[in-house]
């Protein structure tokens, strides 16, 4: 991932459910230049927020049944207000990372 200077963009990450789960939480993790997180499963949105900082996490009380196979996606927006390219990293003041945080069980076996 890399942000060209004094741009706006987006990267997203689509994945398959690995298994049957029942999901309790559902957050993000961006740093300081990432201004939207979108996480759907299947066509459902599961988590949004503009907040990079600290988000507030989705709870799902009752759990949220999912099945294995399907299509997880979350996208991140970015904006560069900065003269430097930015790179995926450590650093929320320099870096950007987009990823999505979940709690659920069970947890199989294997």
């Amino acid at each position: 991932m890399s942000g060209s200077p004094s741009s706006t963009g987006a990267v997203t990450h689509d994945c398959a459910l690995p298994f049957d789960m029942n999901l309790i939480k559902a957050a993000s993790h961006m740093h300081r230049h990432g201004i939207d997180f979108v996480a759907t499963i299947g066509a459902e949105t599961v988590f949004q927020t503009t907040q990079w900082d600290e988000p507030k996490p989705a709870l799902f009380m009752p759990p949220k049944p999912v099945k294995g196979g399907e299509k997880l996606s979350f996208q991140c927006t970015f904006k560069n207000d900065t003269a430097q390219t930015l790179t995926f990293g450590e650093s929320a003041a320099t870096n950007e990372m987009c990823i999505f945080v979940s709690a659920f069980y069970p947890v199989p076996n294997d």
